[in-house]
């Protein structure tokens, strides 16, 4: 057997090697676009919405002029997390006073505090408070955990 040796030029060389190293490097192309998460497919939808509802509005422009929003509501219940049943003297809240299953009430932080401050100014007759999060509650409950 006999050896030979082989020397390509540097003209040609080069640009082979080159071409060798991108062909055995270069990344395999996608058939199909990388699947997205359940938390981007949420985040899309709500921008879909949120960006319809600011041009319902009238456009980002007319949107950021605004200086004052209200809302009025005569419904029982006008969802924002509070109701009022008025014959039952029940009040539902989610978030601003929890009572647990079990043990005693947490202290009382300064969303608790204006939640009762705003019962008695409005001057809601309330004795049963049904918290989101859980066992039923009284009127007494809340005012005892204010004024610790």
């Amino acid at each position: 057997m006999r050896e030979e040796e082989v020397v390509m030029s540097k003209r040609i060389g080069i640009p082979v090697a080159l071409a060798l190293v991108a062909a055995t490097t270069a990344v395999p192309a996608r058939t199909q676009p990388a699947p997205t998460s359940a938390a981007l497919q949420s985040y899309q939808r709500a921008r879909q919405m949120l960006d319809r509802a600011i041009e319902a509005a009238g456009g980002s422009a007319a949107v950021l002029s605004l200086k004052d929003v209200s809302r009025k509501g005569a419904a029982i219940a006008c969802n924002q997390g509070q109701s009022l049943r008025p014959m039952e003297k029940l009040l539902f809240v989610a978030d601003l006073f929890t009572i647990p299953a079990e043990g005693p009430i947490a202290p009382a932080g300064a969303a608790t505090r204006q939640f009762a401050e705003k019962i008695q100014a409005l001057g809601l007759q309330v004795e049963k408070i049904a918290p989101a999060h859980g066992r039923m509650g009284t009127m007494d409950e809340l005012k005892q955990v204010v004024m610790h």
